[in-house]
């Protein structure tokens, strides 16, 4: 653990981008580790595939190949970036639109100053997009008058630049491109190992499964008993089951589970919520 903390602490210059790749972090283990409970037909040597493929392509090389070849940073063919673009944005104006258009007024040399404001009238704001790196996860920074590609290198989004030019995307359309495909390829091996290897049958896979079905009660006696009322008698678990004919273990949903999920939605959009509210009325 110290020793991948402390590699993770030099590849990275600022919190928010090693915020990022712990987030991403979870792609690695995500495809096992939902297939595994709700896929009977993934085996072992598909979510070995899966964890290998993903911590290659995601962690080791994009740490490891500048460190073996430092060139890399460097290589102009490895320094593309998006395009700059210009975008005029129109919205209403805020009190802190209305104050600043004032302090420009009061500092306005001669004649020719721009009307005052009012809170709710049309702004319109001329904004520049600069250009951002395609490959390097800290972008590109110069050192000595020479151009340096900084953080882990996004091979992923090198090898998906080959097929479909990216440079001409939003910055933001390019990171829900990374995203989409860190979070698709790892299932995807899964998938495809599991249905290629023989399933990964037995009785511990039965009773697994016949537990995962099973709700916990908080009284462990009357747990225990729930628990082996449903190894007893396997068919009984199966009317809990959203498609009992399939492989697939997604349980139907009942009143705690519509609840449960009704205030995840809520706690996000407040969360949202919030973002936009500090951003729109903030000083």
């Amino acid at each position: 653990v110290l020793v991948a903390a402390g590699i993770l602490c030099t590849a990275f210059d600022n919190m928010l981008e090693m915020l990022k790749f712990l987030w991403e972090f979870n792609a690695v283990m995500a495809a096992s580790f939902w297939c595994g409970l709700k896929w009977r037909r993934a085996t072992r040597p598909g979510a070995w595939a899966s964890l290998i493929v993903a911590a290659t392509m995601f962690i080791l090389i994009p740490v490891g190949l500048p460190l073996v070849f430092p060139g890399m940073r460097t290589s102009e063919s490895l320094l593309r970036t998006t395009r700059e673009r210009r975008i005029v944005e129109v919205y209403a104006a805020s009190r802190r639109d209305v104050e600043m258009r004032a302090q420009e007024i009061a500092r306005w040399p001669g004649a020719g100053a721009p009307a005052p404001l009012h809170i709710g009238d049309p702004v319109r704001r001329n904004m520049v997009m600069p250009p951002s790196s395609l490959y390097w996860s800290e972008g590109i920074k110069v050192s000595h008058g020479a151009r340096r590609g900084a953080g882990m290198f996004n091979v992923d989004m090198y090898l998906i630049d080959r097929c479909w030019d990216l440079s001409g995307n939003p910055h933001a359309l390019n990171e829900t491109v990374r995203y989409a495909y860190k979070v698709l390829l790892p299932f995807l091996v899964l998938i495809v190992v599991s249905l290629a290897t023989p399933a990964d049958e037995g009785t511990e896979v039965e009773l697994f499964f016949l537990r995962m079905r099973t709700v916990v009660r908080t009284d462990r006696k009357a747990d225990e008993r729930a628990v082996a009322a449903a190894y007893a008698d396997p068919s009984s678990t199966r009317s809990v089951l959203l498609f009992p004919r399939t492989r697939l273990e997604f349980m139907k949903w009942d009143r705690s589970g519509t609840i449960g999920f009704l205030l995840a939605v809520v706690a996000s959009a407040s969360v949202v919520g919030l973002l936009w509210l500090v951003l729109h009325f903030g000083a």
